[in-house]
């Protein structure tokens, strides 16, 4: 019942406390539980009344059907009330039916669910009082739903569900505080047919046979955001990769994907020689189907790889989603106007991981490519928003430009003194959600205590705040290092140029023995001088790398896009590439700007390849070309 509920609530806040504490003596720290004085909540992505209650625990309990493509249950909350005489609940829910809530004794509770603002509204019993604890349960069942708003992905012919919540996509699957300044600990139970198996961002405490079903029964014991919580329901199997690491997967994928990522636990012990210590257990990554809207999503205790990633920049997926346990995880932005801090210190952090494995010569070269976006993006005179702006066209460049704000403080600080500083910030604001003026309050702090007052001074004086985050625009620091790597496939792309396609470079046959983000890097910088790419150019670099049989996502990616800007769409290996690239992957990274490059040149083909592939598209992408194509009819 609801009151036994509560008691096994109760109980887990204070094995939170206990293992928060644990987790501080095991690093030879102790954890402060008091926190800085709470600022006002103010997340615009959210109805729910954040600043009257704070949700401090949930416990679901699951049943998945795939036939209706639903899940029914119920989702058990503890609160806390932050102000005296608060007399209701308003929580985030979309596309939902809520049969009813309960109170901690069992009184059934008013309730009023408005789809159309996605709020669902709780009458209390009776008026808080100020740091009251208390629970409700909320029995309710999802909306089978096709839409592009929903966090669910079903797969009904191969039974295979999974979740994608990023960013506000969790209030589809449960009634809930849904912001990313709400971070708590949680407990579930989800049934499934049998012989299907469920992986969660939380670990497994036990499993149970339920007659046509299995129980799985979850705890996650640190604070989580919504946001980042991820679970895969299939007939999987588990795989471990070494001490700390695993790969999730089907029969018939899990050897190549255990194979792919057997650097995997390296991944986690460069983390720890980054951070010190790997708090969140066993690293496991799921491998979800290639028409997933992200290659990658949620963090190490469940990352859910999309096979196109798997194919392609699986080095660097692995890289974040490990990087997102300290930059995300661990620390969260309150409001989405603040993921910058993150989105930043996570690309930041992934880049040391691989410089630490693969060389800093790699890290160099992912550091060129994405400087090279950001260079695309100028060169095509596409608005780049100010940090604080989200957009989800420019995601992958905002990220670089939030990533400039890091470098630039390394720069002034010395690599060694920055990461002190990375590392006393994460743990100062462990399990917190911050805004950019914590940011700043710290790290001046931080500086008139670590340094001498004068190199404070110089160095809290060189941080442009303002300019950094509040002004659109391309990042300020301009990138000059170079690999070995690099300097090639910039010499092979000037003499590929200069010859016009009548010969070919010498020393071609380097370029097949480079890492793939340089050969993406060479793509790329063809691309940038693309006026200058002719048919026999573009015909005498396919021809000599063969890229029309390369398998790899990133680089056929790359290709494909110089192919489309440089009108060689005539080609029959680059027209039966591109239908072939865009029936196979859903990722949005690849497929949005080939359909934009399309629509400036071949808008018969893009709407002739949308309608081929609209029923394999997820509903986010399906949505999202479809606006696409209507606004490009428009102009």
């Amino acid at each position: 019942g609801i009151n036994a509920e509560y008691m096994g609530i109760q109980m887990t806040s204070l094995k939170l406390v206990l293992s928060i504490v644990l987790v501080a003596l095991g690093t030879g720290r102790l954890i402060k539980l008091t926190k800085r004085q709470a600022r006002p909540l103010n997340d615009p992505k959210s109805v729910a009344n954040l600043n009257e209650v704070r949700m401090e625990h949930f416990h679901i309990d699951w049943n998945i059907d795939f036939e209706s493509q639903t899940i029914s249950g119920s989702i058990t909350q503890r609160f806390r009330a932050k102000k005296a005489d608060i007399r209701h609940v308003v929580l985030d829910a979309a596309s939902i039916n809520v049969e009813e809530v309960l109170d901690q004794q069992g009184n059934r509770l008013t309730f009023d669910l408005n789809e159309s603002e996605r709020r669902l509204r709780i009458e209390l019993a009776s008026m808080t009082t100020l740091n009251q604890e208390f629970s409700l349960k909320i029995r309710y069942r999802t909306k089978p739903t096709d839409g592009p708003d929903s966090g669910l992905i079903w797969k009904k012919s191969s039974r295979i569900l999974y979740s994608q919540y990023f960013p506000t996509f969790a209030r589809f699957t449960a009634p809930l505080q849904d912001s990313p300044s709400i971070k708590t600990a949680f407990t579930g139970i989800i049934r499934v047919p049998k012989p299907l198996k469920v992986y969660f961002s939380a670990n497994l405490v036990n499993q149970t046979d339920e007659g046509e079903q299995n129980a799985f029964y979850f705890e996650q014991k640190l604070p989580y955001p919504t946001y980042l919580i991820t679970f895969i329901v299939g007939d999987l199997v588990k795989q471990s990769l070494g001490d700390r690491t695993s790969v999730i997967a089907t029969h018939d994928m899990i050897e190549k994907a255990a194979e792919a990522l057997r650097d995997t636990e390296g991944y986690v012990e460069s983390g720890e020689k980054y951070f010190n210590s790997y708090d969140w257990g066993t690293f496991n990554i799921a491998i979800v189907p290639s028409d997933s809207y992200f290659g990658g999503s949620g963090t190490s205790s469940l990352l859910l790889m999309s096979e196109s990633a798997l194919l392609g920049d699986k080095e660097e997926t692995v890289a974040k989603g490990l990087a997102r346990s300290w930059s995300e995880a661990f620390i969260t932005s309150s409001n989405w106007e603040n993921y910058w801090i993150n989105d930043g210190l996570t690309v930041f952090l992934a880049r040391k991981f691989l410089s630490d494995i693969y060389g800093k010569d790699y890290a160099v070269t992912l550091a060129a490519v994405g400087q090279q976006k950001v260079r695309v993006t100028v060169d095509r005179k596409d608005y780049i928003p100010a940090l604080h702006q989200r957009s989800e066209l420019s995601t992958e460049v905002l990220a670089e430009k939030s990533l400039q704000f890091y470098l630039q403080l390394e720069k002034l600080l010395s690599s060694a003194v920055f990461q002190d500083f990375l590392r006393d910030f994460v743990w100062e604001f462990r399990y917190q959600s911050i805004i950019d003026l914590d940011l700043r309050e710290f790290f001046s702090s931080w500086t008139s205590r670590k340094l001498e007052p004068e190199e404070a001074e110089r160095v809290t004086n060189s941080v442009h705040w303002n300019s950094l985050i509040y002004e659109p625009g391309q990042p300020t620091i301009p990138f000059n290092e170079r690999s070995d790597e690099i300097r090639i496939a910039r010499s092979l792309v000037s003499e590929y140029l200069s010859s016009k396609g009548r010969r070919s470079p010498r020393n071609i046959n380097q370029l097949s023995g480079f890492s793939i983000p340089a050969q993406v890097y060479f793509l790329g910088r063809l691309l940038e001088r693309r006026t200058e790419v002719t048919k026999d150019v573009f015909s005498l670099v396919t021809k000599n790398h063969h890229f029309a049989q390369i398998v790899n996502k990133e680089v056929v990616f790359a290709w494909l896009r110089l192919a489309i800007s440089t009108d060689n769409l005539m080609q029959s290996d680059v027209r039966n590439g591109l239908e072939a690239f865009i029936s196979s992957t859903g990722r949005a990274r690849y497929i949005l700007p080939l359909f934009k490059e399309l629509l400036s040149r071949q808008k018969k083909l893009a709407m002739a390849l949308f309608e081929a592939n609209r029923s394999a598209f997820s509903p986010r992408l399906r949505h999202t070309l479809e606006k696409m194509l209507i606004d490009n009819s428009r102009r």
